[in-house]
């Protein structure tokens, strides 16, 4: 298995402005219903708004503590259980604050098994 199609680079946003803009995301992971896209802010993410709100506390929380992290994602819903892994590595140019947010994404689940609008995360 190749890395790259399951990393997405999440920027910090500067100061004077909000949003944590999506630079980059592989094809493994990118959903453009969802709006998960090259370009996107992960604020403005909008058809499945928990996930939404999730993702901005957790990156917004690994900006801050600027440390590596590694968690096993659990979403059931009826009859489907989705469960990925996710790597979340904060980067940074200058040794102090994070820039960059690279984030490593793996599905362990079957392929057919896709996260809906309908889905709440356990």
């Amino acid at each position: 298995m190749t890395a790259l199609p399951h990393i997405a680079l999440i920027d910090r946003p500067p100061p004077d402005r909000p949003g944590m803009r999506i630079r980059l995301v592989g094809e493994e992971i990118r959903n453009e219903r969802f709006g998960y896209v090259r370009g996107s802010l992960v604020e403005n993410l909008g058809v499945i708004l928990w996930y939404r709100d999730h993702l901005v506390a957790r990156y917004r929380e690994a900006f801050a503590e600027a440390a590596p992290s590694f968690e096993a994602v659990r979403v059931f819903h009826e009859f489907r259980r989705i469960a990925y892994n996710r790597l979340i590595l904060p980067l940074n140019s200058d040794g102090t604050a994070a820039d960059i947010l690279m984030v490593a994404t793996v599905n362990v689940n079957p392929p057919q098994v896709r996260l809906e609008p309908e889905d709440h995360l356990a």
